[in-house]
Order: C-alpha cells, then sequence, then structure tokens
C-alpha cells in the first residue's frame, strides 16, 4: 500500500550491503556444493535462468546463516554433541545447518519439510535438495507422500526421513 514504508537497511546491513551481496554470489560460483546443485539441476533438465537465480539466492542465504550461526556456536561452552540445531523450513536455513555440520561433523542437524520447500513442480526447482539428503540427520515430512517423494525424487536415505504430521493424531 502507498501508505506502507519498508526500511530495508536493517537487511543491507547483515547482509553486508550490495557490493557484498555480489561478492558472495561471484564466490558460489567457486565453491563446489554450489557446482554440484547447477550440475544436478543440468542432469535433471532444470537448467534455467529462474533456477539458477533460486540456486544462487539459497546459497549466499545459507552462507550468511551459516556464518552467523558458527559465530554462535563458537561462543557457547557446550560440546559439539550437545547441539542440535532445528530449521523449521526445508529452505535455505536447511542448508546452512547442513553446512555447519560439515564444519562440525558431531552436531546434529534436522529438519521439516512441508509442502513449498519440498516439491517440485515443472516450473520450479527445489535447490540443495540432494547435498541436505546426505547431511542432514534427520528429515520430519509433515505428509507420508513427503516421505516417499524425498526418496523418490532426491534420493533421501530413507533412514533419515521420519515421517510427522503437524498439529493432527493419526
Amino acid at each position: 500500500p502507498l501508505n506502507v514504508y519498508v526500511n530495508d537497511s536493517i537487511m543491507e546491513a547483515q547482509f553486508g550491503g550490495l557490493m557484498l551481496k555480489y561478492f558472495r554470489i561471484f564466490l558460489a560460483f567457486f565453491n563446489k556444493h554450489f557446482l554440484q546443485d547447477l550440475t544436478t539441476m543440468w542432469k535433471r533438465g532444470k537448467f534455467k535462468y529462474s533456477n539458477i537465480r533460486v540456486s544462487v539466492d539459497f546459497f549466499t542465504r545459507a552462507k550468511f546463516y551459516s556464518k552467523l550461526l558458527n559465530a554462535f556456536v563458537r561462543k557457547q561452552k557446550w560440546s559439539e554433541k550437545e547441539i542440535c540445531l532445528y530449521s523449521y523450513w526445508y529452505d535455505a536455513s536447511a542448508v546452512s545447518i547442513s553446512f555447519l555440520k560439515l564444519k562440525y561433523p558431531e552436531l546434529k542437524v534436522i529438519t521439516r519439510a512441508h509442502r513449498f520447500d519440498l516439491y517440485e513442480t515443472e516450473d520450479t526447482y527445489q535447490p540443495f535438495k540432494y547435498f541436505t539428503g546426505k547431511i542432514l540427520d534427520k528429515i520430519f515430512p509433515v505428509a507420508e507422500s513427503g516421505s516417499t517423494y524425498l526418496v523418490k525424487k532426491f534420493a533421501t536415505p530413507s533412514s533419515k526421513i521420519f515421517h510427522h504430521n503437524l498439529g493432527v493424531d493419526n
């Protein structure tokens, strides 16, 4: 609406400004996990500009979040074994905790998976699902069909998938 003013200076400050954002995008093309995601996108016939943008966005946000979480984890007096990082959405936040798992292998990292953050359509792409499926300790889809989809579509090991409905009894 015309009477609403959005001040995104806090977000820009958090991400370090526009120049740093472009620098992070540039660095993405030198990261093996990002390049693997582009390769996966190509092999699956999903290689197009809009999907590359989604993957770049996921990667840059995930790297930023993992940097913040890394600073938090380092400040704690806990051992890695005592820390469990949870992402409610199976999106860039789940990718970020997966990056941290690579750095701190004893961390426990889990995520939920809903609909928009799980399923692909003909026009959409879900970045880093093959990567996170290997790294995350547990994934909790909110529907049984999500469990099946993760195994069939993204080759996620079924031993990592635990179907759990949201707020309803079975």
